[in-house]
């Protein structure tokens, strides 16, 4: 059965090492939106959020969306 609205995959990675700089997170995150983006899914699904659960004191949130059009 294929969905009829548009999308969105997320993704919750928990008890990740967040004292990367900020440019290695993102960069992290594409790498696992294009891994995604190999999966032959129905093309309603438009956009990947990825949210990185720091395991840090206190913990945070990292949020990352990318358009999957984009993921070329």
């Amino acid at each position: 059965m294929a969905p009829k609205d548009t999308l969105i995959y997320t993704l919750y990675l928990s008890k990740i090492d967040c004292g990367k700089s900020e440019e290695e997170m993102k960069s992290g995150a594409l790498a696992i939106a294009k891994e995604i983006n190999t999966l032959d899914w129905h093309p309603n699904f438009y956009k990947y959020e990825i949210f990185f659960y720091c395991k840090q004191s206190p913990p945070g949130i990292a949020t990352y969306r990318f358009l999957r059009k984009d993921l070329k």
